[in-house]
């Protein structure tokens, strides 16, 4: 995602990045132009459900054109994740 204190906007929200620098500035601990839209979380085996939950309401939100931007962003709150903040 663009930070909201920038003047930039994105036509999709949230979007991938290319490993490279705008990359990296989005995973710094930094206050950038770009940020991670998601917090890293680890997948185990037993902790699946919510993963699956989630990106299949993502597909089948798609497959009735009802997929919209997210409220809020980022989508899930960083805390405890690899972003300390």
């Amino acid at each position: 995602m663009i930070s909201p204190l920038t003047a930039r906007q994105s036509t999709r929200d949230p979007f991938a990045l290319e490993p490279g620098p705008e990359a990296t500035e989005a995973i710094a601990p930094i206050m950038g132009a770009f940020q991670v839209a998601w917090p890293f979380t680890r997948l185990d085996a037993d902790g699946l459900d919510d993963f699956v939950s989630r990106w299949a309401g993502w597909l089948a939100d798609a497959s009735e054109r009802r997929l919209h931007r997210p409220n809020t962003m980022p989508e899930g709150d960083p805390q405890g994740s690899w972003r300390q903040a």
